[in-house]
């Protein structure tokens, strides 16, 4: 087993966790469909927190090319997004579907300042590994900080507006599909 095999079996795993919650959450709405709300920005906040996990995993493989010399620190910047990416999973759904958690435009108003903060920590950890592996510059990184902030602004407002959300949900679903359309990366 190479280092870099060793050190990715565990961010792997953390990723395919991630995942798994997400398709656990999914199957639980549809079993009990008829019972539930479905509030769109949530749901595109968990095809977007989705996409993210599966990107992380197809891009994770660059590290083998890129990375000479494994440190802690760097692994200890790769399992930190990962993990992260996976508290993300785990906040966009319910422990029970029970009661007002039904409706997933209540839970996703009580909720979205969690996630969102988690989605502020997974840019600047991204920011930090854009920095120390592919040496790119915080102000070459706009696309996060723009994201950053606009996850910062609903936090901090605590806005309930909700052409606000759309905006932002659809904003970053969007985003996602134009990354697949225009980078289409491919593994080395």
């Amino acid at each position: 087993m190479s280092k870099f095999e060793y050190v990715m079996v565990l961010v792997s795993i953390i990723l395919g966790l991630g995942i798994a919650q997400i398709l656990a959450g999914v199957a639980k709405i549809l079993k009990r469909w008829s019972k539930i709300k479905i509030y769109i920005p949530h749901l595109l906040w968990v095809f977007v927190v989705f996409g993210i996990h599966i990107q992380e995993w197809w891009v994770n493989y660059e590290f083998l090319k890129i990375i000479n010399q494994w440190r802690f620190s760097t692994f200890f910047i790769l399992i930190s997004f990962s993990t992260v990416l996976f508290i993300m999973a785990k906040l966009l759904f319910p422990i029970r579907f029970k009661g007002e958690d039904k409706d997933f435009k209540v839970f996703y108003f009580r909720e979205f300042h969690r996630m969102f903060f988690m989605g502020i920590l997974l840019i600047i950890i991204a920011c930090i590994q854009n920095i120390v592996l592919f040496n790119e510059g915080l102000l070459e990184q706009y696309m996060l900080l723009i994201i950053g902030g606009g996850f910062a602004y609903l936090i901090f407002s605590r806005t309930k507006n909700e052409y606000i959300h759309y905006g932002m949900s659809i904003g970053m679903f969007l985003l996602g599909i134009a990354y697949i359309l225009i980078k289409d990366p491919v593994l080395n």
